[in-house]
């Protein structure tokens, strides 16, 4: 970076310290997952994704990646039997396919399921749902800005993750959590990723109306901090000065 980058335009504002202790350029304008969202919630042609039936939506994104796929999709399968057995038996969950995969990433792991699998309406199925369990990722921040009550949950191989605990410190994996530096929403990691811990979170999203709103007003709070809309305008606008002041 040091001997090819000239400066560094960041989307994440936790960078910015970080670069800057080691002496690089960087600036951080915003984040265009904000304008995605903002672009998306201002689209009035779009079409229900799901039948208005009066249940509560409970959404689920495994993750893009054939390996997360593997190791959510059972969890979710067996999140589902639990659910049948509570107070929540009447939700609907619904899969947010990866745009990478098809059908056939997802069939194996729902024989004598229920869950629907839905492809390219990831935005809408997070607007529409009342809960969400969130496979980490962008797709965690994309659902804090849209507004979705969530739980963040992630497993991976066990050395994998001795590893990381070894060797990354941090409080949190999820980007809303680091970007805010508090746990605005839970994450249930390795361990605690149990089916039985996502019914409880869930429970708890729909039921604890305090704990509901408390989220949804830290998302705000989240979006701020992001730099709020036309990131993409402002970072063009800020390559072009730089590459005009360095002729």
């Amino acid at each position: 970076i040091r001997r090819d980058v000239d400066e560094l335009f960041s989307i994440l504002p936790f960078e910015v310290d970080f670069f800057r202790r080691h002496n690089y350029r960087i600036r951080y304008v915003g984040n265009p997952t904000v304008d995605e969202v903002t672009a998306f919630k201002a689209d009035k042609s779009r079409k229900p994704v799901l039948e208005d039936d009066g249940r509560r939506v409970i959404a689920l994104l495994a993750g893009s990646r054939q390996q997360e796929i593997g190791r959510m999709m059972p969890l979710f399968a067996q999140l589902e039997k639990l659910i049948s057995q509570s107070q929540y038996r009447d939700c609907q969950l619904v899969v947010a396919g990866a745009p990478s995969t098809d059908i056939s990433s997802y069939d194996k792991y729902l024989k004598d399921s229920s869950i629907k699998v839905l492809f390219g309406e990831t935005y809408s199925l997070l607007k529409n749902a009342d809960a969400a369990v969130i496979n980490s990722g962008t797709a965690s921040l994309e659902g804090a800005l849209i507004g979705t009550p969530q739980v963040v949950a992630y497993t991976m191989n066990e050395l994998s993750y001795r590893l990381a605990v070894a060797l990354i410190k941090l409080d949190a994996i999820s980007l809303a959590n680091i970007i805010l530096g508090r746990h605005i929403f839970r994450e249930l990691i390795q361990h605690e990723c149990t089916p039985e811990n996502m019914l409880k979170e869930i429970d708890r999203l729909i039921s604890d109306g305090q704990y509901r709103q408390r989220m949804l007003a830290d998302y705000y709070r989240l979006r701020d901090v992001l730099g709020g809309e036309g990131a993409s305008e402002r970072f063009a606008n800020a390559m072009i000065d730089s590459l005009r002041s360095s002729r």
